[in-house]
């Protein structure tokens, strides 16, 4: 009766033990199952948000490069101009030494021409 009891206690205990096996299996089971696609759509998620920040930065970058482009075409725009002021400029300066000989020949040409009437 004795040796039962105790055969009795340790296939109980084994029972237990695999029952809880068991029930852990389930547990995993229903981790797997449940909250593997939710974890799987977080990740998917968060690949995106991630990707779209990547385009989003790389957008940044273009249009800054776009940004940088432009100043420098205002840049060589601004040279360019600075450029045709100066050639205007001496352009001015030629046309006033033009005159300025000129102003300097039309006070020579009466000598020239009149010299024997001029009194002595």
């Amino acid at each position: 009766m004795r040796g039962s009891a105790v055969c009795l206690k340790d296939t109980l205990y084994l029972l237990a033990v695999w029952l809880g096996c068991k029930l852990l299996l389930l547990l995993l089971l229903f981790l797997l199952l449940f909250l593997l696609p939710i974890l799987l759509l977080l990740l998917l998620l968060l690949l995106l948000l991630l990707l779209l920040l990547l385009l989003l930065l790389l957008l940044l970058l273009l249009l800054l490069l776009l940004l940088l482009l432009l100043l420098l075409l205002l840049l060589l725009l601004l040279l360019l101009l600075l450029l045709l002021l100066l050639l205007l400029l001496l352009l001015l300066l030629l046309l006033l030494l033009l005159l300025l000989l000129l102003l300097l020949l039309s006070l020579f040409i009466p000598l020239l021409f009149f010299q024997n009437e001029l009194p002595a």
